[in-house]
């Protein structure tokens, strides 16, 4: 992955992925997170390359995989979606 900085690609903040998120999860039902991921791309518009923003510190840490993942735990924790196994989603 390469590094950009932020302010070139505008990456979506953590706030804007919650409605997209269930809206995707509402079309696709429990679905594994790679695919979600995918589904997410698309209907927010997030780009190869803002998904390969990482942080600086490196270990391919993808910032915008980052912030979707936080997205379904907040969501998780205030009973709005379901992980009913490992890396999957509902």
């Amino acid at each position: 992955m390469e590094s950009f900085p932020d302010d070139l690609l505008e990456l979506p903040l953590q706030k804007d992925l919650y409605w997209p998120a269930l809206r995707a999860l509402g079309e696709l039902g429990t679905t594994a997170l790679d695919d979600l991921i995918t589904e997410l791309m698309k209907v927010v518009g997030i780009s190869e390359e803002q998904m390969a923003v990482e942080y600086p510190t490196g270990g391919g840490r993808s910032k915008v995989r980052n912030r979707i993942q936080s997205a379904l735990s907040v969501m998780k924790a205030n009973d709005m979606v379901d992980n009913p196994a490992s890396l999957k989603w509902g």
